[in-house]
């Protein structure tokens, strides 16, 4: 297959345009100092990464409209009602994957954040929950794409269990409110990212950790949504990385 790349000298985007060069066909690119424009890279190529910057989004949605081409977009804080809009106008005619953390341990992480909310529902247990993230000192975003993710999965999960939403707790903000939640932000240092998820009750604790040693994980991760896009022949629509794993689980396992 042949893909183009949106922010290919990225530091995700560096090691991403090696790994589709090793067994597929890295075309027309795009950086900021690039000859080529995002219409080209979309033109020229079958399949469409983008790796870039936020600012970027609103051209990459309007190039799906016009080349529908299958799309996985990566970047995070960029969404608002006027992009949404765009974004399923434009899956009607692609299918379109969003991936603001495209590693395959932070999409398990949400998966079984969700499986623990469901349980808690069910087996009646009131648990404090926590989402604390980490990146390096130069993440523009806060809270993290990720942390968001894991955020609105879990009240997601919640409101379909028991018809209501975490009480939002903001540290420092006095007592803490029965079944609420709390998300915060720290950066420091040049770690790639650490997502803690914990449920806290009276008498346990489950806590439910990812840690991102180093980038190439999320240029993996990519891959294997290249791969899925291709291989399962997605329809036009939405995706997300939480449709592959449950794509991945419903999938006969073979040894």
């Amino acid at each position: 297959m042949k893909v183009g790349l949106i922010g290919d000298t990225g530091k995700v985007g560096k090691i991403l345009a090696e790994l589709i060069k090793q067994n597929d066909i890295l075309g027309t690119s795009f950086n900021r100092k690039s000859p080529h424009s995002i219409n080209e890279v979309f033109s020229n190529n079958d399949y469409i990464v983008d790796f870039s910057h936020a600012s970027l989004t609103q051209n990459v949605i309007e190039c799906v409209l016009k080349y529908n081409k299958p799309t996985i977009i990566c970047t995070t804080n960029w969404a608002n009602a006027e992009l949404l809009a765009k974004l399923k106008e434009a899956a009607a005619l692609a299918p379109i994957v969003i991936a603001p953390n495209t590693s395959i341990g932070a999409s398990i992480q949400r998966h079984l954040a969700r499986q623990v909310v469901q349980l808690s529902h069910k087996l009646n247990l009131e648990f404090d929950v926590d989402i604390l993230e980490v990146h390096h000192r130069h993440k523009k975003d806060s809270p993290s794409g990720t942390a968001e993710a894991l955020f609105a999965a879990i009240q997601e999960e919640w409101s379909a269990a028991s018809g209501s939403q975490y009480n939002l707790y903001t540290p420092s903000s006095g007592p803490r409110p029965s079944c609420s939640i709390a998300l915060t932000s720290q950066r420091m240092g040049n770690i790639p990212g650490v997502h803690d998820v914990s449920f806290t009750g009276h008498d346990e604790a489950i806590t439910i950790k990812h840690t991102a040693f180093n980038r190439d994980v999320f240029a993996k991760g990519a891959m294997q949504l290249l791969r899925w896009v291709h291989n399962a022949g997605l329809p036009n629509g939405l995706y997300s990385m939480d449709n592959y794993i449950n794509y991945i689980l419903n999938q006969t396992l073979t040894l």
